[in-house]
């Protein structure tokens, strides 16, 4: 199923609000009349192909439970009598095998947002719930104050369609309280568990990482097990408070085992690999190379430049010099040597959260916990107490190979598609670039959509085992994603799905999702350099877009007239030269009909020139219903309007019914209910076959026929007023 689009009919609750949908999905015209009538008469009159599916409850709104029969028996009709129009009734399920249980973190500090998610895959936990990641802020590092958190807060609402069980906050991750309490909020609205990491929350259970313990062990293990006692200490950024506790408990330790404490042995590394290598070039010149027994890192990627730093000097780690590191990342893990760390015990939040989320009843006061979580050391080969074994050595290679391998072909095929793509100005045409260059990773569910209005998701790009679909719009949806039910299933093989929003700096354009049974980080890494690319491509689209609709509308403007919104002299000849031009119309009759209001001078006179002006929109809106696609409708000036009907008969003989029929249309207007004036006009009908347009040049045929239909409405003009 593509270019499809589907209406969900749960929650709609008046005819106004499912015809104002229908309208909006079938991009039918102002003067739809939002009745079954009128429905059946844009279904059947549609000349391209268009798929409806229906999802329908069994228990519709009250104030619908009569109406959506007739509505669906229209469709029935419709799709019997114009083969371009197909349609399906699909029905939701009432519930839902899990739910969703939402982590919120940041791409930022995605190691550590992965070894968390990790550690929720458990029995006690997949059987029940599906873990969905929401990464706040992947696009905005440059982006601050009210645009940021207005678009993030789109993000933060699209968790409140997922219906969570449970919500899980990274509050440091995040680094916006307003965005963590908003979020919070969410949860406690919502009567579900709010779980708090790094960050004491109110209403909420609250996790406290153990940094000061775990950073101690490890600290204390250098000293106490390998002896040293020349200690250097690789800080993160001076005046930072994780950087500034950890060098607070290196002092600490010193102390405690009667070390000299000497500031020149604390360094700033800035938390990251090339500022390491750099302080550390620069400590070693101004101690003549002098290596020190031992480095204590503040965090594994210092470790990590450190290591690759002495050993390009020659050095040999942990012989040479013991290094240690903190967070537990894969990355330090994967290193050679393998650097010893300490991770959070995560698993241990996993274990209170199943807990909790069993033991939770929405409908009882619960009071506010409080849990500190420690860090387990992972004793490893930097410093020297657990050397890596060929094994190990060949496992890590093999990772690291593996994750190269899919981060160059992911990038390259990423890189094509952006190169193709970005000069699009239809993001429809997005699906089929994106099923190109997926082709890797078909055997993921991924799913790309756009918000084309409140109502309305373009999920531009769909796949689900072994199914691709994309175009379809999806109308008052009940879930945020195609086969929901399905993805919620305990057997569908999906414990994890990952949203990310897309967006530009201060604009949200719609979300993209990916799911797996098992998380990984290079899973993770790749749905996040996909959001980046994705990202820059619809921003690019949509600019296209917007630059495409500015010239059509330009070209409009000089094609329409400014108060009906009908063609005027010039848009109206450059239709009827493609019209009569058409194959399909060749053997058919083209009828050329003036029509000139009688009265719009007295209306002005006693009513005034805006009333004038709502008369004559009222009657340009009559011509139009009347002549609908079978023809074209244009206002030349004043109250002169001139319009055409493609027939297979003339209608020359029909000048009077024709008159009455847009006359008896006009009176049904809104604008003119109840009021003391009607609208009269004169009318003239000049008729032959398209065929001649064919025999000579357009315009002399044109012209001909137009003055004779002008001279005929004069005729009608001058009998009515001698009546």
């Amino acid at each position: 199923m593509n270019n499809s689009v589907l209406i969900n009919l749960s929650g709609i609750n008046s005819k106004e609000m499912l015809h104002g949908i229908v309208k909006e999905a079938f991009g039918f015209p102002d003067y739809y009349g939002g009745n079954l009538d009128a429905l059946h008469d844009m279904l059947t009159s549609l000349d391209t192909p268009k798929h409806l599916v229906v999802a329908g409850e069994d228990d519709p709104d009250p104030e619908m439970r009569t109406y959506i029969p007739k509505f669906v028996k229209v469709l029935a009709d419709s799709a019997e009598e114009n083969p371009n129009f197909t349609y399906e009734m699909v029905y939701m399920p009432k519930k839902l095998d899990r739910r969703p249980l939402v982590v919120c973190g940041s791409w930022e500090d995605a190691e550590n947002l992965n070894m968390f998610l990790a550690k929720l895959n458990i029995p006690e936990l997949t059987s029940r719930f599906v873990i969905c990641s929401f990464s706040f802020g992947t696009s905005s590092n440059n982006i601050t104050g009210l645009s940021k958190t207005k678009v993030e807060f789109e993000l933060a609402y699209l968790i409140t369609e997922l219906n969570p069980a449970g919500l899980v906050i990274f509050a440091e991750m995040l680094k916006s309280p307003v965005l963590t309490e908003h979020l919070a909020q969410l949860g406690h609205d919502a009567g579900i568990p709010v779980f708090m990491l790094e960050h004491a929350g109110d209403g909420c259970i609250n996790f406290e990482l153990d940094y000061r313990e775990g950073f101690r062990s490890l600290v204390k293990h250098v000293i106490e097990v390998h002896k040293c006692k020349d200690i250097l200490m690789m800080a993160g950024f001076k005046g930072n408070i994780f950087s500034e506790e950890r060098i607070k408990i290196f002092k600490e330790e010193l102390k405690a085992h009667d070390l000299k404490v000497d500031s020149n042995k604390i360094i700033y590394g800035d938390f990251w690999y090339i500022p390491a290598e750099q302080v550390l070039k620069d400590y070693l010149n101004e101690h003549d190379g002098q290596i020190p027994e031992a480095i204590v890192c503040a965090n594994d990627t210092m470790a990590m430049g450190c290591c690759d730093y002495l050993i390009s000097l020659g050095y040999r780690i942990p012989d040479d010099c013991i290094i240690t590191g903190f967070d537990g990342i894969k990355d330090a893990l994967c290193h050679f040597p393998t650097i010893t760390t300490a991770e959070p015990d995560y698993s241990e939040i996993s274990r209170i959260i199943a807990e909790t989320m069993t033991d939770w009843d929405p409908t009882e006061a619960h009071e506010v916990k409080s849990y500190k979580i420690r860090y387990k050391p992972l004793i490893k080969h930097s410093c020297g107490c657990c050397k890596s074994s060929m094994e190990e050595l060949e496992k890590i290679t093999s990772i690291l190979f593996k994750d190269n391998q899919d981060y160059f072909l992911h990038v390259h095929e990423m890189g094509r598609l952006t190169s193709t793509a970005i000069t699009l100005g239809d993001t429809n045409l997005l699906a089929a670039f994106l099923d190109n260059h997926l082709w890797l990773w078909k055997d993921q569910m991924f799913f790309v959509g756009l918000t084309e209005s409140p109502k309305c998701i373009n999920a531009i790009y769909s796949s689900w085992k072994d199914k691709y679909e994309y175009g379809n719009k999806i109308y008052n949806a009940s879930y945020v994603l195609p086969n929901f039910d399905e993805i919620m299933a305990k057997d569908s093989g999906m414990n994890f799905l990952l949203f990310a929003q897309l967006r530009s700096a201060d604009e949200a354009y719609g979300y993209i999702c990916t799911g797996a049974e098992t998380i990984t980080l290079r899973l993770q890494q790749r749905f996040e350099e996909m959001e980046s690319y994705v990202s820059s491509i619809v921003h690019s689209v949509l600019n296209n877009r917007k630059l495409m609709a500015m010239n059509k509308e330009m070209k409009s403007l000089s094609e329409l007239d400014y108060m009906t919104g009908l063609y005027n002299r010039r848009g109206f000849l450059s239709r009827v030269s493609k019209i009569v031009r058409e194959p399909a119309n060749r053997s058919r009759v083209f009828n050329y009909i003036m029509m000139d209001m009688d009265n719009l001078k007295s209306i002005n006179d006693n009513y005034g020139h805006q009333i004038g002006d709502t008369v004559i929109k009222a009657l340009a809106y009559a011509i139009q219903t009347r002549v609908h696609k079978n023809g074209i409708s244009s206002r030349f000036g004043g109250d002169e309007f001139a319009f055409v009907i493609i027939s297979d008969e003339p209608l020359e003989d029909q000048a009077d019914r024709i008159r009455a029929e847009i006359e008896d249309a006009a009176l049904y207007d809104s604008s003119l209910t109840g009021k003391p004036y009607k609208i009269e006009a004169s009318i003239g009908i000049a008729s032959c076959p398209v065929s001649d347009f064919t025999m000579g040049r357009i315009d002399a045929c044109l012209e001909r026929i137009m003055n004779k239909a002008d001279e005929r409405m004069y005729s009608d003009k001058q009998k009515r007023h001698g009546r």
